[in-house]
């Protein structure tokens, strides 16, 4: 490959993209320290809970330098200035990650630090998550996992009362897939044997199977208490347990003069985001005439912050009908607005969509939000209105607050409405631009199944920091069935 620009190479490492790597391996080692140290004490990724850790992707860049005694140092200090005894945002989560790989290849100091932080969770309020558990059990396999279950009933022993806690459970479900996990990698009879040999002499142990069988029980009741017997039966209890009419009337009553209308994202407090998703639900199960009842009033208020929230009605449900009226909303300077009613734009197919997001995509100069036309039109373009997407993509400048993630998923759906090689162009373009990393492995698999790849993507594909692209990657190069 050619050697990358500073500037992008600062990009692949954003998206996470192989090119990334490639770069590294034929660059000197001094020539990418300032970017690479950056990736690594700052998390790029567009959404980490969806991307997962990019810690290992990062330390295997690390290890191809050559150059660790730069690296180290500088990640060691930069964690230890930042987290004690909380993981509070992206950063420091990746930070503790990156510790956790220089724990699993033998420094001693970083595994040191992993076992005191997994061990100072416990003497905080729990907050549902615990981190550190996969280290020590990759560390020091079945030794590990006895050491992490006995933590966790100590735990149990010391603050649960009655053997009952829901605020635990989502942890308790949490391990039991660490638990799964580490029955794949030592064998599920090898797991039991010592989890029951070691109850026999652990009551710490014991305690912990004891309460994770209780779980288990009370969550299986649970389950079959929420199934409804039929389909008719649940939309009837969620309609019920969610009345829209009611929630719209109660809404409109209420006093707003606290609330500032503004073009920003709506801060507000908790309660009130709350109510809000309540919209969405009872709209997904809402009947006909109830979600004709919820329309009317949108139309009819002039309030913009009441007629943004009621518009979450129609995030997961078809509009009954399509008004220009609604229309006109876009055209209103309401960032929040203006994006409530796209996406519920996107639902619904009809004509009178399709013209106004081609309208406002053929805009010269573009208009502010000339790109959000393809979200507007998700379900109402035709297989015709593919080559004009095609050539937007590839002539227009792509202005920075463009949400190209959103953009991106809809260009996806579009395709499963019109698939064909008339896509390809588009979907070589979503490899190149996606900020996700989770997302484009839905790009890549496309591609492949297309055969759209090209070998330069396919071997730059095997350095992705998504460990399921370098799978797709890897069957399509070396275990492609010959064809006949």
């Amino acid at each position: 490959m050619r050697q990358l620009t500073r500037e992008e190479f600062q990009e692949a490492l954003k998206k996470g993209l192989g090119r990334a790597v490639q770069h590294v391996r034929c660059s000197p080692p001094e020539m990418v320290r300032e970017d690479l140290l950056h990736a690594c004490l700052n998390s790029l990724a567009y959404d980490q809970q969806l991307e997962g850790s990019r810690a290992p992707w990062l330390f295997f860049m690390l290890e191809l330098t050559g150059d660790m005694d730069y690296y180290g140092p500088r990640i060691f200090e930069r964690y230890f200035s930042l987290v004690q005894d909380r993981i509070r945002n992206n950063d420091q989560l990746q930070l503790f990650c990156l510790i956790c790989e220089f724990a699993e290849n033998g420094s001693e100091n970083a595994k040191a630090e992993v076992y005191r932080f997994f061990d100072r969770q416990f003497d905080e309020d729990y907050d549902g998550w615990f981190y550190g558990n996969h280290t020590i059990i990759a560390m020091d396999k079945i030794s590990g996992l006895l050491y992490v279950l006995e933590r966790f009933g100590r735990y149990i022993k010391e603050n649960l009362k009655d053997n009952k806690d829901d605020s635990f459970e989502d942890g308790l479900s949490y391990i039991s897939c660490t638990i799964e996990c580490a029955e794949e990698q030592f064998g599920k009879s090898e797991v039991q044997t010592a989890l029951k040999t070691e109850a026999k002499r652990n009551e710490f142990i014991k305690i912990f199977l004891e309460h994770m069988e209780a779980y288990r029980e009370r969550d299986k009741t649970r389950e079959l208490e929420r199934q409804d017997k039929t389909k008719e039966q649940h939309q009837e209890r969620m309609r019920e347990e969610y009345p829209l009419r009611n929630y719209v009337d109660s809404f409109l009553a209420d006093d707003f003069a606290r609330y500032k209308d503004d073009d920003q994202f709506i801060e507000s407090p908790y309660h009130f985001l709350l109510r809000k998703e309540r919209f969405t639900t009872a709209g997904r199960w809402a009947e006909e005439e109830d979600i004709n009842y919820a329309l009317d009033k949108i139309l009819l208020t002039d309030d913009l912050l009441r007629k943004t929230i009621l518009l979450r009605t129609f995030y997961y449900r078809p509009l009954p009908r399509v008004e220009t009226q609604l229309l006109d909303l876009l055209d209103l300077d309401n960032d929040y607005l203006t994006w409530a009613v796209g996406r519920v734009l996107s639902e619904t197919s009809h004509p009178l969509i399709r013209e106004k997001a081609l309208e406002t995509l053929k805009s010269d100069p573009p208009k502010k939000n000339w790109l959000d036309g393809i979200i507007w039109a998700k379900n109402s373009f035709l297989c015709e209105d593919v080559k004009l997407l095609e050539t937007l993509l590839l002539t227009k400048t792509i202005p920075e607050h463009v949400d190209l993630e959103t953009v991106g998923h809809c260009l996806r759906d579009i395709y499963e409405h019109f698939p064909g090689d008339h896509f390809k162009t588009i979907f070589l373009w979503l490899y190149e631009h996606g900020p996700c990393s989770f997302c484009r492995e839905r790009v890549v698999k496309t591609l492949i199944d297309n055969h759209w790849d090209t070998p330069e993507i396919l071997e730059e594909c095997l350095d992705d920091c998504n460990s399921d692209i370098r799978e797709l990657a890897e069957k399509r190069l070396y275990h492609t069935t010959p064809t006949m």
